[in-house]
Formats: C-alpha cells, sequence, structure tokens
C-alpha cells in the first residue's frame, strides 16, 4: 500500500483491499488515507448497543479499543450460550442441530448460521481510509445512509449486502 500511495495510483484509479487490526493501519500510516476496501470490524463502525456496551467494557478493562477478533470470540460466546439454554444440553448433535439456521444478536449486528454449511453470515463493510481527529492512524469511515454518495458514484462508501444462498464450486449438475 505505501508503494501504491508514492506511486500516486490512488489518483489514477481505485484500488481496493482488506483492512485489517489497528497495528497494520498503523504500520500503513498516512500511505492509505483515501483506500478504500472491505473491513470485518473496527469498533467505530456498528452503531447497537451491544458493540457501545463492548467498546466501553472492553476500554475500561484493558485501556484500549476491542480489534478485529474480539467481536468474533464475542459472538461464538453468545452463540453457545443461546444454543445451550435453548437445547438444555450440552450434547454436541443436539447443539449443531439447534445451531443450524440459528440467528443471534452481536456487536456487529444479527448474525445467522447458514442452515446448508452452518456458515456465520455477518455484517462487513466497504470503508474508506480517512484521518479522524483523535487518531494517530488512519480509521475505517462507513455512511450506512449514503450509498452512492447521491450523484450514482460508485466511488463512495457502502455497506455490502450478505449473499444468502448456497455457493457453487463446480459446473452445474443441471
Amino acid at each position: 500500500m505505501i508503494q501504491i500511495a508514492e506511486l500516486h495510483i490512488y489518483e489514477r484509479m481505485e484500488v481496493t483491499s482488506g483492512f485489517g487490526d489497528i497495528p497494520t493501519l498503523q504500520a500503513f500510516g498516512d500511505s492509505i488515507l483515501g483506500a478504500r476496501g472491505m473491513m470485518k470490524y473496527f469498533y467505530t463502525l456498528p452503531d447497537n448497543e451491544i458493540n457501545d456496551w463492548l467498546v466501553e467494557t472492553y476500554m475500561e478493562r484493558y485501556e484500549m479499543p476491542p480489534d478485529l477478533f474480539v467481536p468474533d470470540a464475542f459472538a461464538a460466546g453468545v452463540a453457545l450460550v443461546q444454543a445451550i439454554e435453548k437445547a438444555q444440553t450440552l450434547d454436541t448433535d443436539t447443539l449443531i442441530e439447534t445451531m443450524r439456521g440459528m440467528s443471534f444478536e452481536t456487536p456487529k449486528g444479527t448474525m445467522t448460521f447458514r442452515e446448508e454449511d452452518h456458515q456465520a453470515l455477518q455484517e462487513m463493510y466497504i470503508v474508506e481510509m480517512q484521518e479522524v481527529e483523535g487518531f494517530d492512524f488512519p480509521v475505517a469511515r462507513f455512511d450506512p445512509d449514503n450509498d452512492t454518495g447521491g450523484d450514482g458514484s460508485s466511488n463512495h462508501v457502502r455497506r455490502l449486502v450478505q449473499i444468502r444462498g448456497r455457493l457453487k464450486t463446480g459446473p452445474s449438475s443441471t
């Protein structure tokens, strides 16, 4: 990303990437300002009470914000507790069936285990890295109410839409 910035590639074309954790954002520094891409989680992105609680509690306990994998661990715990409460057992096969198609609330919003393959469907974000007062590194910004910027441009940040349904990995059998 640093070389892309140095060569002014961002000025000539849309470049996207996935963005990771806070130490990675700090390492890239200003070279990623203006870059757009996918981000799984940044603690300022979700707008819900569960994320607010997680951020507040995590900061009180660890004196730092929750990072990339913290909400996933939180979601795993919520899913397990919800499944055990519903199944009223710790039997593995019963819990697997209980979790099939189960939805649960997380810091990132509602997650659902897809019935056919147990994949957890979750919110992802298309973000732009911006300079934000109070941060010493580029911050992921996302505007859920402005998916086209009003001018139809595809260069504005927008939320990824969850794709529900089975993915085909080979030739169709029909």
